[in-house]
């Protein structure tokens, strides 16, 4: 046995790495080195990295697809939802058009048990996706052998329990039928943009799920959603500068539709108020409190930086402006000016800035009094010298 040993340079980086193997003998082991050094032109470093963006990139494609097709979301930590998501994708959609097809041939030459066979399949599927909805379910099934054995097995018992199953699904259609209005897509009159934007709302963040669209992206960036790879998915967590949840899906879902895209809202009352306008922008003009100081913020769009620069005292901090509190009346005065907000904080700090100061009516000044007229009364005086000046 003989072991190689390869120095290798990283075409992506410019590393020195080396890459070492076992061989047979030491003429097998230097093919091995002679080979290495022409073909292994990645380190490792640069390898995790790129199979990371690689699938970060399918996670986002995969649930953008999941979200067109209206499948729930899975639940589960964020890299577990993620990866799940992707193999969801990977397995489910072939098997669908395998059986679509196969069925649509069936229908063509009329084979009525062929029909009901595939029929059974494809409602076997969409059961299977409608009732795994853990994210470790679909990374425990993680091939295509077993997810076609699970599917099976629900193929079978629907045929042997078809009661079962059509008690089950009545009872899904009435609460969809009783959710009518909160599983809704709303189009604009003049829809410019194919698709729909699925917006879903939870009490901590509001998330909206579309195709590649520049438009979108912009539109969304500029309400201060931040893109959210893992889950392929643009996001705003709910805070105490953002006002409710429902509050920031109806914005988002009203400007959208403005801008020509069809929505999706499962809140009946949220997207009615998207349509209707109904909804208290956010804001994104705030004054808060940074350490002993405050420190004012604007949209990345809508800048404030020359006005804000002008205040006493006032030094630039990346994205923001910071005044120290000693100009709590000039900060009043810029937010009533130009409709700023104050924090909680940054009100208690005004607060106690104004709780250390007093009203007072001082008295006038004093002047210093001085005599007139010195000179004059040095010569006015008499010229008689003084008796004990007098030399004897």
């Amino acid at each position: 046995m003989a072991k190689a040993r390869a120095t290798c340079t990283c075409a992506t980086c410019g590393a020195i790495f080396e890459v070492t193997a076992v061989r047979n003998n030491a003429r097998d082991a230097r093919s091995f080195e002679t080979w290495a050094v022409e073909n292994i032109t990645e380190c490792k470093e640069c390898e995790e990295k790129r199979t990371a963006e690689k699938r970060a990139e399918e996670n986002a494609k995969a649930a953008a697809a999941a979200g067109e097709r209206g499948w729930p979301v899975l639940e589960g930590t964020e890299k577990q939802v993620a990866w799940a998501t992707t193999i969801r994708e990977q397995q489910i959609p072939g098997m669908i058009k395998q059986l679509a097809r196969a069925l649509a041939h069936a229908r063509e030459r009329e084979k009525t048990e062929r029909i009901g066979h595939f029929e059974l399949c494809i409602r076997a599927i969409e059961y299977l996706i409608a009732h795994n909805t853990k994210a470790s379910w679909w990374i425990d099934n993680n091939n295509a052998m077993t997810i076609e054995k699970a599917v099976g097995n629900v193929y079978k018992d629907m045929k042997a329990n078809p009661e079962k199953y059509a008690i089950a699904e009545a009872v899904e259609t009435a609460e969809a039928e009783a959710m009518t209005e909160t599983v809704t897509i709303a189009q604009p009159v003049e829809q410019t943009h194919e698709g729909v934007v699925d917006i879903r709302a939870s009490e901590q963040r509001v998330t909206a799920a579309y195709r590649k669209d520049d438009d979108f992206r912009k539109l969304v960036k500029s309400l201060g959603y931040s893109w959210m790879a893992s889950e392929g998915v643009w996001g705003m967590a709910i805070g105490l500068k953002t006002g409710t949840a429902a509050e920031r899906a109806a914005e988002l879902g009203n400007k959208l539709l403005n801008a020509g895209f069809a929505i999706r809202i499962q809140d009946a009352e949220t997207l009615r108020n998207a349509i209707e306008g109904n909804y208290e922008p956010m804001t994104h003009r705030w004054i808060a409190k940074l350490d002993e100081d405050f420190y004012i913020t604007w949209a990345y769009d809508d800048s404030f930086y020359d006005q804000a620069r002008r205040l006493p005292g006032a030094k630039y901090k990346k994205p923001g402006m910071r005044v120290p509190s000693r100009e709590y009346g000039a900060i009043l005065d810029f937010a009533q000016t130009y409709d700023f907000r104050l924090t909680p904080g940054a009100q208690e700090l005004v607060n106690e800035m104004q709780s250390k100061s007093t009203v007072v009516t001082p008295a006038a000044p004093k002047a210093p009094e001085y005599d007139e007229h010195p000179l004059s009364d040095v010569l006015n005086t008499s010229r008689e010298v003084l008796d004990d000046l007098i030399d004897e």
